[in-house]
């Protein structure tokens, strides 16, 4: 049967068969689907803060298109050269996504079917990226050279630099549990908005609907603006501090996003030490309004009195409360932790950093800065070479294409 079908397929005209199978491209006679260019466009949507409109949708077609020709043509490249990625590497590189977001294992792959999305497209790009990064380190390694000067130099222009622009946020959102219950969730971040704009603290009203269950609370933390999505810096470049974005609406919930500060900062140096005091309130397992209540309540008290650096004592009666001394240098810590700490003075507690089972406030007792405040020659030296290889990256990617067949249909 199998084969009567592709006999079949193959005495179809080419115009014919193109518009049947749904052919996208063609890569040195690889084929790209019209089904992979939709798959990877919902799996942008659905990842980032792009609106699921129908405009967005076609704008992204030829971005999509364009980076999967490339995928196809770096994956080609390392089986040309015999680099292999296995199943393993794809593994730890989804692990490492989690945790960097700071998901639990099998959240991404879980989140990808709830949404009614296939795996295979997001394994396919780590695989492109995993063989490319082989590719590039095997032939252009050697083609990159570094003087000393050129290290001190970067140290020196670093050193001197402003910094760059951060923005101090907090965020509800609020998830559409299901299509039907689209339009009731917009009108609740229409109201949600309204009240913000009439004077109504944020973290207050985020309090009240995290307590019902129908919001949740990303508290404050200090970002790079380039760091932030483009259709929320765009949302956020227009505030003043104090005020509130309208609903965002993203694949699969509504964002309310408050702009608490705004500032020029420069990096730590990642060998600056720090002693931190860490504070954990448990949640309790039955959310209840009294519950949260009570919790929050108690946070409250230890953020205005956290006890001394001396010992483990709290400077109110909090027997729930978990106490432990952390010394650590920011280079090692994550960058949500380091994003925190290094903007607190020794004594300064921080805002509550909520997790899914506990609230943690953290106070640095101690910093011990580096002896020299010009950035690390190691770490710059890494800065450098990675510029350098992403420009032969790029010139070797622009040599791929120029020299192979691509075929886009549609044109």
């Amino acid at each position: 049967m199998v084969l009567v079908m592709a006999l079949a397929v193959g005495l179809l005209p080419p115009a014919a068969w193109a518009e049947r199978i749904g052919i996208a491209a063609i890569v040195n006679e690889e084929v790209i689907t019209t089904a992979d260019v939709n798959d990877r466009r919902d799996f942008i949507l659905a990842t980032t803060d792009v609106p699921p409109t129908v405009e967005a949708q076609r704008a992204l077609l030829p971005r999509v298109l364009d980076a999967l020709i490339n995928e196809t043509l770096q994956l080609q490249e390392a089986r040309r050269l015999s680099v292999e990625v296995t199943d393993a590497e794809i593994e730890a590189a989804v692990e490492q996504i989690e945790k960097a977001r700071g998901r639990p294992p099998g959240s991404l792959r879980d989140f990808i079917t709830q949404n009614g999305m296939s795996p295979r497209t997001m394994e396919q790009q780590l695989r492109a990226q995993l063989a490319w990064n082989k590719v590039v380190e095997r032939k252009l390694r050697r083609t990159v050279n570094i003087a000393q000067d050129e290290i001190a130099r970067a140290q020196l222009a670093q050193a001197a630099a402003p910094g760059t622009p951060e923005m101090r946020i907090a965020a509800i959102s609020l998830p559409i549990a299901a299509p039907e219950q689209e339009a009731e969730t917009a009108a609740l971040a229409a109201s949600i908005a309204e009240q913000l704009n009439s004077g109504t603290d944020f973290l207050t009203l985020a309090g009240q609907l995290v307590g019902t269950g129908k919001a949740k609370l990303s508290a404050p933390v200090w970002v790079p603006e380039e760091g932030l999505q483009p259709a929320m810096q765009q949302a956020l470049r227009t505030l003043e501090p104090g005020q509130v974005t309208q609903p965002l609406r993203s694949q699969n919930s509504y964002q309310l996003v408050s702009l608490l500060e705004r500032r020029m900062n420069k990096p730590t140096p990642d060998v600056t030490e720090v002693l931190l005091k860490q504070i954990a309130v448990p949640l309790p397992t039955e959310k209840t309004p009294e519950a949260l209540a009570a919790a929050r309540a108690t946070i409250d008290a230890l953020r205005d009195n956290p006890g001394s650096c001396m010992g483990s004592d709290l400077g109110v009666a909090a027997p729930q409360a978990q106490v432990e001394f952390v010394r650590a240098q920011y280079g090692q810590m994550t960058r949500d932790l380091r994003s925190v700490v290094e903007h607190l003075g020794v004594t300064e507690v921080s805002e509550p950093l909520v997790t899914d089972r506990a609230v943690l406030l953290v106070m640095p007792c101690e910093r011990i800065e580096p002896a020299s405040q010009l950035p690390d020659a190691a770490k710059v030296r890494r800065e450098i070479y990675n510029e350098k290889l992403e420009l032969e990256a790029q010139k070797y990617m622009r040599n791929l294409r120029r020299d192979a067949f691509i075929d886009v249909k549609g044109r």
